[in-house]
């Protein structure tokens, strides 16, 4: 059940973590060491690419990249997505300062989840929204006025309102709460999404 030990592994922050000099390990100790390699090499990964797809006059991340072996690396930019700028720039706050600057061209995820924000004012998308105002009050340690009522007249509306909208509203006025606390459109929010959940726990 005994393996030979690890000296060492890549972090999640891509650095080399000492293992000391155990000669051997336990099966777990050997799993876990193997997710945490992975976990430092996908996160590698991702903040490559990530570089890749961010348009930094902008701010915004392109929806998808596609092979072109014309352009400059290879790679050709498809559309804009601001959920997905939204979602990075909740991901990339848990990168250090140095990380987020290398990978956003000079900004932090703060100044990032700053300007999604300022973006999503004129989105129609309330899961851009959603996301938006999310990250404004994780990152940006800001609670977004113009954002967060967009969301509560979505919570008091009777309109049919995607899942995964809905779960991002709720997870934004959670995240706000800090500001402006706002407990009677987060508990009709969710009554609204447990009336919805089937029986297998599922939603549609």
């Amino acid at each position: 059940g005994d393996v030979p030990s690890c000296q060492s592994t890549v972090s999640r922050s891509g650095g080399r973590v000492d293992h000391g000099d155990t000669q051997r390990i336990g099966v777990p100790t050997r799993i876990a060491l193997i997710e945490t390699e992975l976990a430092g090499l996908l996160l590698g990964m991702a903040q490559r690419a990530l570089h890749r797809m961010y348009r930094p006059g902008p701010m915004q991340f392109v929806q998808t990249t596609r092979r072109d072996p014309t352009q400059p690396g290879g790679l050709r930019p498809e559309g804009v997505n601001l959920r997905y700028a939204a979602i990075v720039a909740l991901g990339a706050a848990r990168l250090g300062l140095d990380q987020q600057r290398a990978m956003l061209n000079g900004v932090t995820a703060a100044r990032l989840a700053e300007a999604v924000a300022n973006q999503a004012q004129s989105d129609a998308d309330l899961g851009a929204v959603a996301l938006a105002a999310w990250a404004a009050a994780e990152v940006g340690e800001v609670a977004d006025a113009a954002l967060l009522e967009r969301l509560i007249a979505a919570v008091d509306a009777d309109a049919p309102v995607p899942t995964v909208d809905f779960a991002w509203t709720i997870t934004a006025l959670l995240a706000a709460r800090k500001f402006h606390d706002h407990p009677e459109h987060i508990d009709r929010a969710a009554e609204r999404l447990r009336t919805a959940q089937g029986a297998m726990g599922t939603f549609p």
